[in-house]
């Protein structure tokens, strides 16, 4: 689910650039793609240009965050490309190789698609994290925040990100708190094409770039405000799932929950729900299972609730309410969905839609 949300920034920002990168894609990998003569004739320009053989990418208009692939890989075929649609026998007919000759020979377009293959990675790689196989939803709160600050920090001076007590109060938009086009992030290969090219690169073309590196950057950061959940109580809440962080949150954290789904624990049995998760909380490291970057969540926790006191044999960090509320299932987050569109968490049967719509 929140790989598509992903997807929707990235749409959202490539949408915003002043020339159509996706179009290129899609006509170079179309002129192609049922053609083995054309593959053929192409294979005297990969060697021409001493560019190494590597297939072509279709790019999916429906999976954006594969964008970055195809961009790489068309830039590795960049000099091959160019010299090939560039003495095509059809390049002044209006037609896909006129169209192509053209793009691939204006320097402005190089321009986006490196920049392209360099701002993708951040969402690209959330999208890995919450594709993943085991429940992450204890650090989701914490990593869209940062998401969202590193993607600031590429274009909000950083003065005004440290200073904010909210970051998604900050006027990110107000051209003051923005950086200038000589330190805005762009990416060091994009910084050095500029050089090398600098005799190429019209003031007017590289003008434009800046601006449509700026509006990537609002268009990603305002559809990041807009989709992710950065206010959701329960997102919040459910950060206790996340073991490195036991000792940050209040021991309210899981009566809060409680509260917004009061069939999870019963109310007369709170007071003994912050209790537990007090004594967790307070337990020694060295007394708990063992936690490391590699450790799935939902092994920590099984290994949790089946600690015993040594003399009582009963559960000894959680004696029942938080117990109820994960071992046997009552709490069932489903946050690695992967054809549902929304972000579902069921408790004791009762279902909560985070309030993400995807449009």
């Amino acid at each position: 689910m929140f790989s598509h949300l992903a997807n929707l920034c990235a749409i959202a920002g490539v949408k915003a650039l002043a020339l159509p990168v996706e179009d290129l894609l899609v006509e170079v990998y179309f002129h192609f793609h049922h053609s083995s003569n054309r593959k053929e004739k192409y294979k005297e320009f990969l060697d021409f240009t001493d560019t190494e053989p590597m297939k072509i990418l279709k790019h999916c208009s429906t999976r954006w965050l594969s964008l970055e692939k195809c961009v790489d890989r068309l830039l590795h075929h960049w000099p091959a490309l160019q010299s090939y649609f560039n003495s095509h026998e059809e390049v002044e007919k209006p037609g896909r190789v006129k169209r192509c000759a053209s793009y691939l020979s204006n320097p402005e377009m190089h321009l986006y698609f490196l920049f392209i293959s360099f701002i993708l990675q951040p969402l690209n790689d959330f999208n890995t994290m919450f594709q993943a196989d085991e429940s992450k939803i204890g650090y989701l709160k914490d990593e869209i925040t940062f998401l969202l600050r590193k993607f600031m920090g590429k274009f909000v001076k950083a003065k005004i990100i440290q200073s904010a007590e909210d970051i998604t109060a900050v006027s990110f938009k107000d051209s003051d708190c923005q950086l200038q086009d000589n330190i805005i992030a762009v990416g060091v290969t994009t910084r050095a094409y500029m050089v090398d090219h600098a005799d190429e690169i019209q003031l007017s073309s590289l003008s434009r770039f800046f601006m449509s590196v700026r509006k990537f950057y609002e268009a990603v950061t305002s559809k990041m405000l807009a989709k992710f959940p950065f206010k959701d109580p329960v997102v919040s809440g459910l950060r206790f799932l996340n073991p490195t962080l036991r000792g940050d949150l209040p021991p309210s954290t899981l009566t809060d929950l409680a509260r917004r789904f009061p069939s999870l624990v019963p109310q007369d049995q709170w007071d003994q729900l912050e209790e537990e998760f007090l004594n967790f909380q307070t337990t020694p490291a060295m007394d708990l299972p063992s936690f490391t970057e590699g450790t799935r969540t939902d092994v920590f926790w099984g290994e949790v609730l089946a600690m015993k006191n040594k003399i009582t044999k009963k559960n000894h960090v959680t004696h029942g309410q938080v117990g109820q509320a994960l071992d046997q299932g009552e709490i069932l987050v489903f946050c690695n969905v992967k054809r549902e569109s929304v972000l579902s968490i069921y408790c004791s049967g009762v279902c909560y839609q985070l309030e993400c719509i995807l449009s």
